[in-house]
């Protein structure tokens, strides 16, 4: 057996410096259950951010079925949102702007945080701060700003920053092509097409669903919640 002086004077050990293998056979040179991923977030629109690879996403099955559910529809709640927003500012009625900020803005930080895995999602109260203390990035400090300026009154400023947030966060989650849910029925039905997916799953795996209406998209094969049949 080969001996190696060690370098910092500690008594030897004829384990040093060596590899340890499988004396089997048949066992593989290289893990074959991927390891748990450390990039953050976790989830993109279309799963696990693997790169092109498979990689193992470190959430049990219906959270990960309830968090990519949460992700998809906060995603729709932020363009609800903008378009209440861009109508309150064309009015200029303040206080509703600044409430369907705020709304765009907690439905931001949820999309965000649901990439991230977690699950349930906070209260809006404290959600700012939990992307914070997940996310160690610009967005996490961009969400903060614009949560200061929602409270002030220099509302001119609204809609140009909560855009960059929600530009920023979508990046982040690489959810960039998110379509404008209710521009037209061709962006809806884009949107149905990437929620389907997670609403069969979630459905399958009887995960939480984000809000009841979620689920009403599984049963009304994809009809916006404001039409009712019979005109």
């Amino acid at each position: 057996m080969t001996r190696w002086p060690s370098s910092t004077g500690a008594a030897w050990s004829p384990l040093a410096e060596r590899s340890i293998a499988s004396a089997q056979p048949w066992a593989p040179a290289d893990p074959v259950t991927p390891p748990p991923s450390t990039r953050m977030p976790v989830l993109d629109l279309a799963g696990g951010t693997a790169d092109g690879h498979l990689a193992l996403v470190p959430l049990p099955a219906r959270r990960f079925a309830a968090a990519g559910m949460a992700q998809v529809w906060s995603n729709i709640m932020v363009e609800n949102a903008r378009e209440d927003l861009t109508g309150a500012l064309d009015g200029g009625q303040r206080e509703v702007a600044r409430t369907s900020g705020f709304r765009l803005l907690h439905h931001a930080c949820r999309a965000l945080l649901s990439a991230c895995g977690m699950n349930p999602l906070p209260p809006d109260a404290t959600i700012v701060a939990q992307v914070a203390s997940v996310v160690a990035d610009e967005v996490a400090a961009q969400a903060a700003v614009v949560d200061r300026a929602l409270a002030g009154d220099d509302w001119e400023t609204w809609a140009e920053q909560l855009d960059e947030l929600v530009n920023g966060v979508r990046e982040l989650v690489r959810a960039d092509v998110f379509p404008a849910s209710f521009d037209s029925g061709d962006a809806w039905e884009a949107t149905l097409r990437i929620g389907h997916d997670w609403i069969r799953l979630g459905a399958y795996l009887d995960a939480d669903f984000p809000i009841e209406e979620a689920r009403d998209l599984l049963t009304s094969g994809g009809a916006q919640p404001h039409r009712r049949t019979g005109g």
